[in-house]
């Protein structure tokens, strides 16, 4: 026989609020109290030999509604996105896709040639290429010792 849980209203509105103070004091991004104003889309981050390759998901947002920055080693990638104009809305059903706007910071684990940096929209996703500044390989250079 299966247990139901029976949860009063106002205690479990204070354990969330706590568990949103939490998430708020180790990192701001992730509050749940902020969701309704700001949301923050998907990223995958990887290393070739080349280069650093971000993706993020931005299905349904316009190319003129998204900003990429690179600044101090850290990608910002700040954008919108719009609801479409249903018209008169007699009811929803169902309201899970987020909207509004989004900023992203993403703190790049290698040094990279700004001057490479290409960046593509593409079926919803959001490619950025940051090529690896190649390190220079110095060849050794014998030091002379002067007497005296």
């Amino acid at each position: 026989m299966a247990r139901r849980i029976r949860f009063e209203h106002g205690s479990f509105e204070i354990v969330w609020r706590s568990f949103d103070e939490w998430r708020e004091s180790v990192s701001p991004q992730f509050s749940i109290s902020q969701a309704s104003s700001i949301w923050l889309p998907a990223v995958d981050m990887c290393e070739t030999n080349e280069a650093i390759c971000i993706t993020v998901e931005l299905a349904g947002v316009h190319p003129s509604d998204i900003s990429v920055e690179y600044q101090n080693g850290e990608f910002v990638i700040r954008g919108v996105r719009r609801r479409k104009d249903m018209g008169e809305v007699k009811s929803y059903y169902r309201v899970e896709i987020d909207y509004g706007p989004f900023e992203r910071r993403i703190k790049l684990p290698h040094d990279i040639d700004p001057d490479g940096i290409t960046a593509k929209l593409e079926h919803g996703l959001l490619y950025i290429n940051a090529p690896k500044r190649r390190s220079i390989q110095a060849q050794p250079t014998k030091v002379q010792i002067k007497e005296g």
